[in-house]
């Protein structure tokens, strides 16, 4: 095993029958903690590991979801055939509860511990998603919620096992409390296979991985998006909060798993763990910074001892925050999500791509600048969107539509920003005069100085972020961008200019040293009669 980062430590790992673990499951009392195998067997261990304290079998590829009773001591399973369910301190085996050929995809206790709710995939024909609840005690059906928009969703369980999320085709995203059978919110987001989900401690955050590697976030109460993260070069399948909302972990067919300070989002440490499937599973402990992960392929588990502050001081200083605004309202529309795929694609595959934390605010509006600058501190600040050949980049209102944000209010915004903003890249038509406004503050900004091509726009970016990404400086990163354009065979070379702090000032000074010599030599007026 490779050296651990700071902050990280192997508590033991836990031998399981020789076969491949498929789920695994801390209980809520935080005792035990299961894991169920691709042989049918269920193994429990006490939460601080060693030999386990109950071994059950269940027949083999029946069991593919755990889901533990509120009071911990009973424990479900389900995958295809009947939902079955034991009691753990006896090992004594409960009713099964028939589910026909339906295949399970979450399995959640009601509150109480009464019935067992299920998430299902029932194919009559047509797959069909259903949301069934079961009573214990003899199996009966008390529930059952099917809607015609549900056909054709992608659906995932969150690392709590009491919710789902469904990415619906007409572009809509559904978060369902399985235990309860309520709907909690609606959220709009791409229609997209979402691979990871975890609901915050809190029940404040939605976070959902999908396959470019990137954890898209929304307010659950209000249904806002809240950002985007690229954290993985491959598609993370877990994903999981610490009990205390610190730290937030995936795990990645990259073979690793990487942490984040919930804080105010920045990386942490990296751990590897080489296991690379789709049940790349992990979870945290519901009152500790305890996480159990996969490893050796797939026959055991590790548990890890988790320090935030020696997690966060892993990062360091040499991390380079990049925030990427992005507005379209315009009856011209940009193709701002392919900037942004290019963007993502050559800062996850760059040599220092550990280093760059990029962070995403789409549909940007006037009052998100201030909120997001100061809140996400980023070092470099890219915009995508429209400029104005009066001077403006074009936000958007409240109602979608452009709101123009002039040269001054963007001097005054930078200059409030100065203290960390090292660069702003404007890659908006026209924006070479309100870069120069931005330069008497920030040592480098780049803006268009005429109009400019999507493909070029989206060329520059490229070339830009991936010599940025391998260790350039940002004038040699301009260099890059403009060069591929030329690659490309686009036209507008010239048209990305790049403006430095250090001329603009030099500049200023020497018309104030001008405009001061000629006040100085202009003849002194004489008033009054002559003598």
């Amino acid at each position: 095993m490779p050296p651990l980062p700071p902050g990280i430590r192997l508590v033991t790992t836990l031998q399981g029958p020789g076969s491949r673990a498929v789920h695994a499951a801390w209980s809520p009392d935080g005792g035990s903690l299961a894991a169920a195998f691709a042989d049918g067997a269920i193994w429990i261990w006490p939460q601080s590991g060693g030999e386990p304290r109950r071994t059950l079998q269940a027949p083999i590829g029946a069991v593919e979801h755990l889901a533990w009773s509120p009071d911990s001591r009973r424990i479900a399973a389900g995958r295809k055939g009947p939902i079955l369910s034991w009691e753990v301190g006896s090992g004594a085996a409960l009713p099964p509860i028939d589910i026909g050929s339906a295949k399970v995809s979450a399995l959640a206790w009601d509150p109480d511990g009464r019935a067992l709710c299920a998430a299902l995939v029932v194919n009559e024909g047509v797959e069909r998603f259903s949301l069934r609840r079961y009573r214990c005690a003899d199996g009966a059906e008390e529930k059952r919620i099917e809607e015609t928009g549900w056909d054709g969703a992608w659906v995932a369980m969150s690392s709590d096992r009491r919710h789902v999320a469904l990415s619906l085709p007409d572009g809509d995203l559904e978060l369902w409390d399985i235990g309860r059978l309520e709907l909690v919110q609606r959220f709009c987001a791409p229609y997209r296979k979402p691979y990871g989900v975890a609901l915050s401690p809190d029940r404040e955050i939605l976070a959902l991985s999908y396959g470019d590697g990137s954890v898209w976030m929304w307010n659950v109460p209000t249904g806002e998006q809240l950002r985007i993260l690229q954290i993985h070069d491959a598609p993370a399948f877990s994903l999981d909060f610490s009990h205390d909302q610190s730290l937030l972990a995936s795990k990645s067919l990259d073979g690793t798993v990487r942490f984040r300070l919930c804080d105010d989002w920045r990386k942490g440490a990296v751990l590897s763990e080489p296991v690379r499937a789709f049940e790349s599973e992990i979870c945290f402990h519901p009152s500790h910074l305890r996480l159990a992960t996969y490893g050796d392929q797939y026959t055991t588990l590790r548990l890890w001892d988790l320090d935030p502050p020696s997690i966060r001081l892993f990062g360091g200083d040499d991390m380079i925050p990049v925030i990427f605004f992005s507005a379209n309202a315009s009856d011209v529309h940009l193709n701002v999500d392919e900037e942004l795929r290019e963007i993502q694609d050559h800062l996850a595959f760059a040599r220092l791509r550990d280093q760059f934390d990029l962070t995403v605010r789409m549909a940007v509006k006037p009052d998100d600048f201030i909120r997001f600058l100061s809140g996400d501190r980023p070092r470099i600040v890219h915009f995508s969107g429209h400029g104005s050949k009066t001077g403006a980049i074009i936000a958007q209102d409240v109602n979608g539509k452009p709101f123009p944000i002039g040269a001054e209010a963007l001097e005054a915004l930078f200059g409030f920003a100065s203290d960390h903003v090292e660069c702003v890249v404007l890659n908006a038509c026209h924006a070479a005069f309100q870069a120069r406004a931005i330069a008497r503050h920030i040592p480098y900004v780049v803006g268009m100085s005429t109009t400019i091509s999507d493909n070029a726009a989206i060329a520059y970016s490229k070339g830009f972020y991936q010599a940025l990404g391998n260790g350039v400086s940002i004038e040699k990163a301009h260099e890059a961008g403009k060069v591929q354009i030329l690659l490309l065979g686009l036209k507008g070379k010239d048209t990305p200019v790049l403006i430095r702090r250090e001329e603009i000032l030099a500049e200023e000074a020497e018309a104030a040293k001008s405009a001061t010599a000629q006040a100085g030599s202009a003849p002194e007026e004489i008033t009054g009669a002559p003598v």
